[in-house]
Order: C-alpha cells, then sequence, then structure tokens
C-alpha cells in the first residue's frame, strides 16, 4: 500500500472504530492478523 494511502486508512479507522473492527475480523479471517494496540476501540476518541 502507498504511504498517503496509508495514512487515510488510518485516519478512517480513528474516526470509525468499528469500521475498524470489523476490518480487522475480515482480515484474521484471511489470516492477517493487526495488532490490537495499533487500532484501540475507545469509542471514536483519539488515544495519543
Amino acid at each position: 500500500m502507498v504511504a498517503e494511502d496509508s495514512v487515510d486508512a488510518e485516519r478512517m479507522l480513528h474516526q470509525h472504530p468499528r469500521m475498524a473492527v470489523a476490518l480487522g475480523e475480515l482480515l484474521a479471517m484471511n489470516g492477517i492478523d493487526i495488532p490490537p494496540a495499533k487500532y484501540p476501540v475507545s469509542g471514536g476518541k483519539r488515544d495519543d
């Protein structure tokens, strides 16, 4: 993935935590694991 796309994806996942969870589950089903600490689900609040 291109770096700019990656930044947009991260921004989107921070704004839509449920989507991040669904995406994580989808990727996990395909054998791709995202470390859970990278996208904490905190009700959409950013944690940095």
